[in-house]
């Protein structure tokens, strides 16, 4: 096991960056690493012609990451899409990062196929777990996220889980 501190009360770019190790999970504590690991990640730039998506844990802080983002408080140069159900967004080549609940990345998993990845944050992997107890088409999202990222892990992709 490694430890990444972050003496910052804000996680900075540094520390986000050794959260991620190439073709590796990767379990972060935010207690240790700092708050606002979620909004740091949206502000990563992918490689060029590559994408990053963050797996929120519900709908609601999908919209309150939309709402910082459009109101500029999240400050990046990145094209961001956000996916929920009533959401019109489509994904396209020319969205940097991805931001959508589990259910939205299963079900657009033939477009997201398409997109060249660089990373995966699913960010607070335990609520997504505890939703799958309630919601039988989240059950064991870990085990069938692992399938999905497993075959983009030989094109060299980061996955990185957040635990809190």
């Amino acid at each position: 096991m490694k430890t990444i501190r972050n003496n910052n009360k804000y996680i900075t770019q540094e520390t986000l960056n050794k959260c991620f190790r190439c073709g590796e999970y990767t379990l972060v504590d935010k207690v240790l690493c700092g708050n606002g690991f979620s909004t740091r990640f949206l502000m990563e730039e992918p490689l060029k012609y590559h994408t990053n998506i963050l797996i929120a844990p519900n709908i609601e802080v999908i919209k309150s990451k939309e709402r910082e983002y459009k109101s500029g408080r999240i400050h990046t140069k990145n094209n961001i899409g956000f996916f929920y159900e009533g959401c019109e967004s489509q994904i396209s080549p020319d969205m940097d990062v991805l931001v959508m609940v589990s259910d939205s990345f299963k079900y657009r998993k033939a477009k997201i196929d398409s997109l060249t990845i660089d990373k995966i944050l699913i960010d607070e992997i335990h609520s997504i777990e505890a939703q799958g107890s309630f919601r039988r088409e989240l059950v064991d999202f870990t085990n069938r996220s692992e399938e999905h990222t497993s075959e983009l892990q030989s094109r060299l992709h980061l996955v990185c889980r957040l635990l809190l």
